[in-house]
């Protein structure tokens, strides 16, 4: 390790830290989803929106968020972020009615949406060389694993005693952030920055957003209803004039300049066929719900999940350093659909270790592919698209997870309806439906990675970069 990269790496793991509060919150409400529907008394037409709340406005303002942070400072929506996510993981707590906790957990996806691109951005101008970036990237990746395989673990023990209790575990690491932020991160921002902001992008893409994942969740359950239609027509309304706008406004939420890179397109792509083929959302409801596993056996039985992500972390730098990032990509793809493959046979009777080797094979491969896909999008974005390029490609993950999740659930009542077996084994079948759906967005994303991607076996060093390519991570003495 030389001197410049460990002098970065105390910055380096704040913002580390950061990303861990995102997963953790995410999982620990994965688990938690049975207990805060009876507990709040939600329908089960609401189930899907205590996820896709959060997952709207945190994809929706994604790029609204890298947009702020090469404009104002990546360092103040950095801390901005954080201090929103954690006021409104208390507000979350105290939800006493489904309505105030889908608003408050709609909130918390606004701060996340300013953190992430902000994050992003400062790696990727802090650490320009390739193999100091592929090193941060593989440490950043492995803090966002441990965040979730706490929530995991430590999520689903809470749980069981009360879901409320998870949420106020990213306060006082909010607050510890938010007070050595200005202590280990120098500002930066973008000297090429428009000084004009697109709201009306940013409010056009989230309620075109909104309606196309309502429409899908609303059609799955109860088909082609004028409520559903009337949903399709407004997403697409919205999302054309989403289009035009961003050809005739002077500071684009979406800058056309950046659709014009072959491979910010095929990675932001492949980032959401990558993030829909996420099976572990599946895996967990399938123990809960097929195998009968309380919240806290649930967290622990998943817990190699993520102890295998921590260790893709490190192979993935070597394949990455020996073979580039779109044949590590592919790698890690076929390796995620062998074992998508092997989840689609389980059923009520499946071993622990029949599921436990498939879903160490999905989590060797959606790592490794996933650190490999953050550099093809920001290779041939300038220095003023920092923080934008970075906001698209965590918009593309959260918008799969937006788009899947309802998708999923929906699925699940569907395949269930083709078993006329018992209502225990319907189930298992609508899990293996399920799957099927998975390993479809996971073929897919090696077809779009195969076809559109072009390699290069380093990212451009910052002399190679527009601008003042100044790092924006640095240790004040």
């Amino acid at each position: 390790m030389d001197q410049t990269f460990r002098d970065r790496l105390p910055a380096l793991m704040l913002i580390c830290m950061t990303q861990f509060m995102i997963p953790f919150d995410y999982m620990s409400i994965t688990l938690s989803i049975t207990s805060i529907r009876s507990d709040l008394g939600m329908s089960p037409s609401m189930t899907p929106w205590i996820m896709s709340s959060y997952l709207l406005t945190f994809g929706g303002l994604l790029l609204l968020g890298g947009k702020l942070a090469d404009l104002y400072g990546r360092r103040r929506m950095l801390i901005i972020g954080l201090l929103i996510f954690g006021s409104f993981s208390i507000a979350t707590a105290f939800s006493t009615s489904p309505g105030f906790f889908l608003a408050a957990r709609a909130c918390k996806g606004v701060g996340s949406a300013m953190i992430c691109p902000a994050m992003l951005a400062i790696l990727n101008t802090a650490f320009p060389e390739a193999r100091e970036r592929h090193r941060a990237l593989a440490v950043y990746w492995f803090c966002s694993v441990a965040g979730g395989a706490i929530g995991t673990g430590l999520g689903g023990f809470l749980s069981d005693i009360s879901w409320r209790l998870t949420l106020f575990v990213n306060v006082p690491l909010a607050l510890t952030l938010v007070t050595l932020a200005p202590r280990l991160l120098s500002e930066s921002r973008s000297p090429f920055a428009d000084r004009q902001l697109d709201y009306g992008g940013a409010f056009l893409s989230m309620v075109g957003i909104g309606a196309a994942i309502f429409s899908i969740t609303n059609a799955m359950r109860f088909g082609l209803t004028a409520v559903t239609i009337a949903s399709i027509a407004l997403s697409t309304v919205c999302l054309f004039a989403l289009y035009r706008l961003e050809r005739v406004h002077p500071s684009p939420l979406m800058p056309p300049r950046l659709f014009t890179i072959r491979n910010v397109i095929g990675a932001n792509v492949f980032t959401f066929f990558w993030g829909a083929a996420n099976s572990k959302f599946l895996v967990a409801r399938f123990l809960e719900e097929v195998q009968h596993y309380s919240a806290g056996e649930a967290g622990t039985a998943l817990l190699p999940y993520s102890l295998v992500s921590l260790f893709a972390a490190a192979v993935a730098v070597r394949l990455l350093d020996r073979f580039g990032a779109i044949r590590t990509m592919l790698i890690g793809s076929g390796i995620e659909g062998i074992g998508i493959i092997a989840l689609c046979m389980v059923g009520p009777g499946t071993l622990y270790v029949a599921i436990l080797a498939s879903t160490v094979a999905t989590a060797l491969g959606f790592a490794v592919a996933g650190i490999a896909s953050k550099l093809p999008a920001c290779w041939e974005a300038d220095d003023r698209d920092q923080g934008i390029a970075s906001g698209m490609v965590f918009a593309m993950q959260q918008l799969a997870n937006a788009f899947a999740i309802p998708i999923y659930l929906a699925v699940l009542d569907v395949g269930a309806t083709w078993s006329a077996a018992s209502p225990e084994e319907a189930l298992a079948n609508g899990y293996r439906v399920a799957f099927a759906v998975a390993l479809f967005f996971i073929v897919t994303a090696g077809i779009v990675a195969t076809i559109f991607l072009r390699d290069r076996r380093q990212a451009p060093d910052a002399a190679d970069l527009p601008g003042e390519g100044q790092p924006a991570l640095a240790v004040e003495r």
